[in-house]
């Protein structure tokens, strides 16, 4: 992933991410090391979760549009915070190995079929 901005924590800790704002909402994809992995936390309206790069997903019950009502972007300040929750509750959260997402996906997928779902609907 390609990072354009980088947060600052006031520990000076630096964290590179990007943005992208569009009319459904926003999506922040920020670049951690958690424990020694490398992992990346993807921050949209709805949820936060955390992809590590061995494929493992942690999916948090942080829904940043409860914590900041009627933003249309985060700012700064705010992404820090979502990331001080994630360090001080230790990112509880549900978490997926790539065999789980797989999993899923395939179960999506055949859903979607069963149902005559066009996938471009």
């Amino acid at each position: 992933m390609e990072y354009e901005k980088t947060l600052i924590d006031k520990d000076g800790e630096k964290f590179p991410y990007s943005e992208n704002i569009d009319k459904d909402g926003y999506l922040y994809e920020i670049s951690i090391v958690w424990k020694k992995r490398d992992a990346e936390i993807g921050i949209l309206n709805k949820g936060c979760h955390i992809a590590f790069d061995d494929g493992e997903l942690v999916d948090t019950n942080i829904i940043p549009e409860l914590l900041f009502p009627g933003k249309s972007r985060l700012n700064e300040r705010e992404l820090l915070f979502i990331l001080d929750i994630l360090e001080k509750t230790n990112i509880e959260g549900k978490s997926y190995t790539k065999e789980d997402m797989d999993k899923l996906y395939k179960q999506y997928l055949k859903e979607r079929e069963d149902n005559h779902i066009d996938p471009g609907e």
